[in-house]
């Protein structure tokens, strides 16, 4: 089979990137499939995640980020320029490989896949839940608006877009619900890639989180609960690891609110072993898409306490029993969740035991049956 991938860059260490990674990786590897996957962004530099030799990039430098800080005018018209070059070059470069299957991460080419005729199956893979456009707006300092009634219009033509696709995949069930207007979609979750052999045996004082600095990951709220968990437990420290342009910003709000028991650290690929560093893991996301990271710390035994933010949380853990949900945004609340288990050292054990067992159903060769079926039955 031929496969070929559509997103934007592979040079950062995102959750949407090393999924899509991982997949190929695996089917490569292990079917044996010829894959291609076309880059729009001018890369910073080789693939975060490494890639399986046989798997092709094709980078056409279109640059779109390059515009993100133009005013809506200046980047409307740039981006018109670009999605015309973009769709000449992928329609040119899908007729010369006639794959089976050809993916969008809903990035540009969502706009024009569908109108390509090369012949290919056309899926669309959703890693945000539906409405993530008006998510990010709603936490931007420049949410007019102008920028709301944007967003609302540019959502409206996605789902246009996505209607005319073969298939939509989404991760949770929540989001498959919340794309009503689309008739052909699954749902496939994100897969653990390993199912790792050392987990954490609850006695560490520390609580630790990952995931990109960006505002839609909510380490500002987390630094403000912090401050009152701290107060009871002072031996305990919290870690985070991650990449992205909000890290300075954290790094003084720690440092002038006198936060010394906080590590911000860069992004690591063995984070599995952090995790079996620590002792409980937390979730304070505005949003996702599904929570990656969340299956990964329960797979290294650490149980989860998560705000219930659309979309993953909800459908990853079993509250109460592998970890805990508190309402989305609500520090308080995170804090009392953070404390119970953090007093508790024989509570976080059987929580952690029982998360290991629940995310069994994310194994990569589980996940990946998924997957296959699907392409199987599109080429029927």
């Amino acid at each position: 089979m031929k496969l070929v991938y559509c997103i934007p860059s592979l040079d950062s260490a995102g959750g949407t990137e090393r999924v899509l990674t991982n997949k190929v990786n695996y089917l490569a590897e292990h079917y044996g499939w010829e894959i291609h996957i076309v880059l729009t962004e001018r890369q910073k530099g080789a693939p975060y995640f490494p890639l399986h030799p046989s798997v092709r990039i094709v980078e056409l430098d279109l640059d779109f980020r390059a515009d993100y800080g133009c005013g809506i005018l200046g980047k409307s018209v740039a981006y018109v320029r670009k999605i015309r070059t973009y769709r000449r070059e992928l329609e040119k470069l899908l007729m010369h490989l006639r794959p089976d299957i050809t993916t969008s991460l809903l990035s540009h080419e969502i706009d024009f896949l569908h109108k390509l005729r090369d012949g290919s199956k056309k899926i669309g893979e959703n890693h945000f839940y539906k409405d993530f456009r008006l998510g990010f707006i709603a936490m931007g300092r420049r949410s007019s608006l102008l920028r709301r009634c944007v967003a609302w219009l540019r959502n409206r033509q996605l789902i246009a877009c996505v209607r005319r696709l073969d298939e939509l995949v989404v991760l949770t069930e929540d989001d498959a619900r919340a794309w009503h207007e689309v008739r052909y979609k699954t749902v496939i979750p994100n897969a653990l890639t390993c199912f790792p052999e050392r987990v954490s045996d609850g006695g560490a004082k520390r609580v630790v989180a990952a995931g990109r600095y960006v505002p839609q990951k909510g380490y500002d709220l987390l630094l403000r609960t912090w401050e009152k968990v701290r107060r009871e437990f002072p031996d305990w420290e919290l870690v985070i690891y991650g990449d992205g342009e909000a890290r300075p910003e954290l790094e003084r709000y720690a440092a002038t609110h006198g936060l010394d028991d906080v590590r911000l650290e860069h992004a690591v690929n063995d984070v599995f072993d952090r995790f079996a560093e620590s002792s409980l893991s937390v979730l304070s996301s505005r949003f996702e898409g599904f929570g990656l990271v969340v299956i990964e710390a329960m797979a290294c035994g650490l149980p989860v306490v998560a705000f219930d933010c659309k979309c993953g949380p909800g459908e990853i853990i079993r509250n109460g029993e592998d970890g805990l949900l508190v309402p989305a945004g609500d520090c308080e609340a995170l804090a009392e969740g953070m404390e119970r288990l953090m007093r508790d050292e024989g509570l976080r054990r059987r929580m952690g035991r029982a998360a290991r067992s629940n995310v069994e159903r994310y194994r990569m060769e589980r996940v990946m049956k998924q997957w296959v079926a699907l392409y199987e039955r599109l080429l029927v």
